[in-house]
């Protein structure tokens, strides 16, 4: 293993024990968000999709695509569509 290799994991590890601590301190504001990010999400993908209709473009609305259009917003629609049209056709 190089020492780049040995570098990504610790900081990794940092990162992943920082937002684990974020979690446990505040447990409440972490749901709270994932919520809106989700909820946020179903709704882009929902009015994607019914736009998309009429170009026959549908990205199935499920926890990962919602979760990941919630979260980066416009361009998570936009890297969706990019994988649907691309790279899953």
């Amino acid at each position: 293993m190089s020492t780049l290799q040995i570098v990504g994991w610790v900081l990794g590890g940092l990162v992943a024990v920082y937002l684990l601590s974020r979690i446990v301190r505040e447990p409440g504001a972490s749901v709270i968000g994932i919520g809106k990010a989700l909820l946020f999400g179903v709704i882009g993908l929902f009015l994607l999709n019914l736009a998309g209709q009429y170009i026959q473009l549908h990205i199935p609305i499920n926890p990962v695509t919602a979760l990941l259009a919630g979260f980066l917003g416009v361009p998570g629609l936009a890297a969706l569509i990019v994988i649907q049209l691309w790279i899953l056709a």
